[in-house]
C-alpha cells in the first residue's frame, strides 16, 4: 500500500477511535450516575458514530472537486465536522437523536454505494450500464440502501455514479432516477444528496480501468 494511503487509513482509524472512545467514556460515566440501559447505550454509540461520519460527508464538505478514488473510499471523512465530540457529542445526540439517525442512514447508504462502484469498476466490461444493484454479485445487504431500495449504477465522466432514491423514495429503479448524468458530472462533490433527496456517490476509474473498458 502506498505511503499516502497508509497515512490516510491510519488517520481515519484514529478519528473513528477518538469518537468511539469519547462516546464510551462519557456514556460509562452517565451510566454510573443515571443507570442507563447498557443495551440501549450500545445502539446509541453506533448511531452517534455513524451519524457523525454521515454529517462529515454530507453537511461539512468544503467546496472543490473531491472524487473518490479506488482505495481511498473514506477520504471524505477527514473533512472537518460541525458535530461536537466527547460530552458535546453526547449532549447533541440527546437533544436531537433524529438528526444522528438521519445522517447515520445517509452514511450507510454512501458506504454501500462506494462498495458497489468499486465492484463495477473491478469487473470492467462485464456490465452494460445503467443497471440496478440487484444485478451485482455482492452480499444482499449491500444491494440496497438504508431504506431497502436498490441503487442505479451508471457511467459518468470516466467514473461510476451510484445513485440511491434517498429517504423519501417509496421505490427506486434506474427509470425512476431523477438526477440527470449532466448534473452529476457538473457537481463539485463526489458524495452528496440532491435537492430531490437522491444520494449520489461517484467513484473515479483509474487509467488502467478506463483503458480496459475502452478496449
Amino acid at each position: 500500500m502506498p505511503v499516502k494511503q497508509k497515512a490516510l487509513v491510519i488517520a481515519v482509524v484514529l478519528v473513528a477511535v477518538a469518537i468511539v472512545s469519547a462516546c464510551v467514556f462519557v456514556l460509562a460515566q452517565r451510566r454510573r450516575t443515571r443507570g442507563l440501559d447498557a443495551a440501549l447505550q450500545s445502539s446509541d454509540i453506533r448511531v452517534m458514530f455513524e451519524g457523525s461520519l454521515g454529517e462529515a460527508l454530507f453537511a461539512s464538505r468544503p467546496a472543490g472537486r473531491a472524487i473518490v478514488v479506488p482505495g481511498d473510499g473514506m477520504k471524505a471523512l477527514l473533512s472537518p465536522s460541525k458535530s461536537p465530540q466527547g460530552p458535546g457529542l453526547i449532549d447533541d445526540y440527546e437533544r436531537n437523536p433524529e438528526k444522528f439517525r438521519r445522517y447515520a442512514k445517509l452514511y450507510e447508504t454512501a458506504q454501500n454505494a462506494f462498495r458497489l462502484g468499486q465492484s463495477v469498476q473491478e469487473q470492467g466490461r462485464a456490465f452494460h450500464l445503467p443497471i440496478t444493484s440487484f444485478s451485482l454479485n455482492v452480499p444482499a445487504d449491500q444491494k440496497v440502501d438504508a431504506w431497502g431500495h436498490p441503487y442505479c449504477i451508471s457511467r459518468t465522466d470516466g467514473g461510476i455514479a451510484v445513485v440511491s432514491g434517498g429517504p423519501g423514495a417509496p421505490s427506486f429503479s434506474c427509470a425512476q432516477q431523477r438526477t440527470h448524468s449532466s448534473e452529476i458530472s457538473k457537481s463539485s462533490r463526489a458524495v452528496f444528496q440532491t435537492r430531490l433527496g437522491e444520494v449520489v456517490v461517484v467513484t473515479k476509474q483509474s487509467f488502467s480501468q478506463a483503458s480496459a473498458v475502452a478496449r
